[in-house]
């Protein structure tokens, strides 16, 4: 999805991971995409890391389709793709996400980020 962005597009984007897992590889394996230093998360000290990277209005969300709603009470504009992430070799809650790209936040970054926040 981050390929189809145009240029400028890609320089107001970040893309997010629900869990320091998820947005590890994310990072590990967006650097061959052109997206591995902009990824962001709010669990644990990705949370720490992530308050630096804060810039733009677009977010792709790689997550489940539940979440859909509560992404539009964050976003003026949510795109479900069409795009489905699944792996036999990922715990159950981590198979069948759905890639969402969200335009417009309703809040500051920061305190998208500050409301995601979570530690264990």
């Amino acid at each position: 999805m981050f390929s189809k962005l145009t240029e400028d597009e890609k320089k107001r984007t970040l893309v997010a991971g629900t869990n320091y897992g998820m947005a590890g590889a994310l990072e590990l394996y967006g650097k061959k995409y052109g997206f591995g230093d902009i990824v962001v998360c709010g669990h644990n000290n990705y949370y720490l890391w992530s308050r630096e990277k804060l810039r733009g209005d677009i977010l792709i969300q790689l997550s489940d389709t539940a979440s859909f709603h509560g992404l539009e009470e964050s976003f003026g504009s949510v795109e479900k793709t069409n795009l489905i992430f699944d792996n036999p070799y990922c715990t159950p809650h981590e198979r069948n996400l759905t890639v969402f790209v969200c335009r417009y936040p309703k809040h500051k970054l920061e305190e998208l980020l500050e409301n995601g926040k979570y530690f264990y």
